[in-house]
C-alpha cells in the first residue's frame, strides 16, 4: 500500500443545461445552464459548504463553470478552470440528438456485442481509454497540488462514470449505464501513484 497522502476529492456533475433537457449531446460543445440547472448547483453549494474544501476546480467547458461558480460562492472558493477534466469528445454528434446521429451517422453509434466500450469511438471523438488517461492525468496533478487536502471538482458525466469505474474496480461496460444526475456528487480519494478509492455517492 502506498505511503503517499490521500487527497479527498467531491467530483459534481454540472446542473441541467438547455441541451441536456432536449436530449442533445454536447461533448466539447456547450450549451447554458437552465434555471433548474442553476437551483441544481445551489443545492449542492448548499450540501458541500461544510466538507472543509480548500479549493475547487472545474472543466473549462461553459456549464460546469457556471455550476463551479455558484458552488464556489456557498464556500467562498474563486473555481479554477482546466481542460483536463473535460467531457468526452463525442466529435461529429455534438449538437445533435441521438435520432439525429442515428439518420445522419447510420451503424457508427456504440452496439454491444460489436463493439468493446473502452475502445469505440464516436466519429471524430474520443474513446474512453484516451478519457481516462486525460482526467488520471489531472487527478494526479490535483494529489501534488493538494496532498492531504480536500478539493471540490466539477465536471460531466462521461468523467464521473470513468472515475466511478477506475476506483470501484468495474468494467465500462458495468458501469456506463449508470447515469449521473445533474449535480451528482461522487467522493473518492486519490493519490500521486494513481491510486483511488470510492468514499460514497450522493446526490443534492
Amino acid at each position: 500500500m502506498t505511503d503517499k497522502p490521500w487527497t479527498r476529492l467531491f467530483v459534481v456533475r454540472h446542473g441541467e443545461t438547455k441541451w441536456n433537457f432536449e436530449g442533445r449531446w454536447q461533448g466539447w460543445l456547450d450549451s447554458p445552464l437552465t434555471e433548474k440547472g442553476r437551483e441544481q448547483a445551489a443545492r449542492a453549494g448548499e450540501t458541500l459548504k461544510d466538507c472543509g474544501a480548500t479549493a475547487i476546480w472545474t472543466s473549462d467547458a461553459g456549464r460546469a463553470r457556471e455550476t463551479a461558480e455558484i458552488i464556489g460562492r456557498a464556500l467562498n472558493l474563486r473555481p479554477e478552470a482546466d481542460a483536463g477534466p473535460r467531457e468526452r469528445f463525442y466529435g461529429k454528434y455534438e449538437g445533435m440528438t441521438s435520432s439525429e446521429i442515428d439518420e445522419k451517422f447510420p451503424d457508427t453509434r456504440y452496439e454491444a456485442g460489436r463493439d468493446l466500450r473502452d475502445t469505440w469511438r464516436p466519429v471524430g471523438g474520443e474513446t474512453l481509454v484516451e478519457v481516462s488517461a486525460r482526467v488520471l492525468t489531472f487527478i494526479r496533478q490535483m494529489t501534488e497540488k493538494y496532498p492531504g487536502e480536500t478539493i471540490v471538482l466539477v465536471t460531466h458525466s462521461g468523467v464521473l462514470r470513468v472515475l466511478d469505474a477506475l476506483s470501484s474496480r468495474q468494467s465500462l461496460e458495468q458501469i456506463w449505464e449508470q447515469a449521473p444526475a445533474n449535480c451528482a456528487i461522487f467522493e473518492l480519494d486519490a493519490n500521486a501513484d494513481g491510486d483511488l478509492k470510492v468514499v460514497r455517492h450522493f446526490s443534492t
